[in-house]
């Protein structure tokens, strides 16, 4: 017991030293969206968290809405209040991942590297840096958490009555939860199968919140795609190779800098050769280390007949979890990003380190563990310090920062309906501060925004104009 606190205990210590910096992002671009649909007065906007809008993408009152009303009445205005809370799930997601893989895996060892992997893992970036990702986190949090109980057994109806409050709750967070049915299908009929009977009152029950969730969200209320264009060809196998990469902490940008299916830009090598060769050897001695040097080994030693026939079943369905928990994305191939991979990461991580754990020889794993842990760590530094300088998320708060200090500073109040004219027309400090709607979590709901460097509409003593009325 005393090894495994000191164990976590250490361990989050280093996922804090991974992560330290998203404490310092301020909120930008959505975050203030969300900010000032959740400043409710009375009981009646609080029920209308629940109610879908049709001028937005996403129905996510838990993780959004209530989350940021929450924050807002905990902390004020100081987004370290809800990075905090964010990182709180992020390690209790960890733990998670711990007690499923104890459940899954036999070598003490590999379960806690596999821990390690999943904690420090680059695929977090944009969840705990982006305050309005937090949705991620949750989501990740209440999967898991009706998975355990799906593992623990569920022949009990409190049991599967907790599973249908935590599928709901899921659903609530992010609409990821909704594969949470077919992987629990999956696991029945691969894993489970004798059990069947014992399921029968939870799949019922899940289907049906699932189809009252798809008649809200698709029917009642349709949503507002925007750019959200779903996209059925060949793309498919791209989005899943750049999951994959990015599990290997290869950074989101590399996505802009890929010719083909494997050649990149000229530009980028000229600029970041070294950066991307690192990228490459995080990708290839992973790979050496826990599935070719083990399965080579497991030949040799003529035990890979055993080795299917005892592992297949899981190989089957943490393939089909990789591939079914990155759905809800995968059809959208120009909005994938690392961060919708932290469910799919899992079943990712358990399909790497199974070969290994069929080996389970401690000496041997204890080697490739420390290896492993090495150089999945410079990846995970490398890829977090290169997101850091050029990563959107960065950029984007640092500029709503800038301004929204600027204003406090110049104006520490201002009146009703008053109109404040911002010197740029530069899209992203559109972008940034939400089309003005920063001002109006900092000042009023009434303020109005203008973007312009027409000279005649500013004062020359001053960054903004205020001026009442129209």
């Amino acid at each position: 017991m005393k090894k495994r606190i000191l164990f976590f205990t250490l361990l989050i210590l280093l996922s804090f030293n991974v992560f330290k910096d998203s404490f310092s992002i301020f909120f930008f671009q959505d975050d203030f969206f969300v900010l000032a649909a959740s400043n409710i007065k009375n009981i009646s906007g609080f029920i209308n968290f629940f109610i879908p809008r049709s001028d937005v993408q996403f129905y996510r009152p838990l993780s959004h809405e209530i989350f940021f009303f929450l924050g807002r009445v905990l902390f004020q205005l100081n987004p370290i209040g809800f990075h905090t809370i964010a990182y709180v799930f992020y390690i209790l997601n960890i733990l998670l991942v711990y007690v499923i893989a104890k459940k899954i895996l036999k070598s003490k060892i590999i379960i806690l590297t596999l821990v390690t992997c999943y904690a420090i893992s680059a695929v977090h970036y944009n969840s705990l840096f982006w305050i309005i990702n937090f949705s991620y986190i949750e989501v990740t949090f209440f999967y898991l958490l009706g998975f355990i109980i799906v593992l623990s057994g569920i022949k009990k109806l409190y049991k599967a009555a907790l599973i249908l409050i935590i599928y709901t709750m899921g659903l609530l967070s992010n609409e990821f939860m909704i594969t949470f049915p077919l992987i629990l299908l999956l696991y029945i009929f691969i894993i489970d199968r004798k059990e069947l009977r014992n399921y029968l009152f939870i799949l019922f029950s899940i289907s049906g919140v699932s189809f009252m969730y798809l008649i809200l969200r698709f029917i009642l209320f349709k949503p507002n795609y925007g750019s959200y264009q779903f996209i059925f060809d060949k793309s498919l196998i791209s989005s899943y190779r750049w999951f994959t990469l990015f599990f290997f902490n290869w950074p989101e940008t590399m996505k802009d800098h890929m010719i083909t299916f494997y050649k990149v830009s000229p530009g980028f090598l000229k600029s970041f050769s070294k950066e991307y060769y690192l990228f490459v050897v995080n990708l290839i001695i992973p790979i050496l280390l826990c599935v070719i040097f083990p399965l080579l080994l497991i030949i040799r030693e003529k035990k890979l007949e055993k080795f299917i026939r005892s592992k297949i079943r899981i190989i089957s369905f943490f393939i089909l979890w990789f591939l079914v928990t990155l759905a809800p994305i995968i059809f959208i191939p120009s909005h994938i990003s690392p961060h919708q991979g932290s469910i799919a990461l899992f079943g990712f991580l358990v399909l790497l380190f199974i070969p290994l754990d069929f080996i389970n020889k401690k000496k041997l794993n204890l080697i490739v563990m420390i290896i492993l842990f090495l150089v999945w760590t410079l990846g995970t530094s490398l890829t977090i310090d290169f997101n850091n300088k050029y990563h959107w998320i960065v950029r984007r708060s640092n500029i709503a920062r800038y301004w929204v200090d600027l204003a406090k500073k110049t104006y520490n109040k201002l009146p009703y309906a008053a109109v404040l004219i911002i010197p740029s027309e530069d899209k992203e400090v559109k972008v940034a501060l939400s089309d003005g709607r920063a001002f109006e979590v900092y000042y009023n709901d009434s303020i109005k925004t203008i973007f312009s460097t027409d000279s005649a509409k500013l004062k020359t003593s001053s960054y903004f104009l205020l001026s009442n009325g129209t």
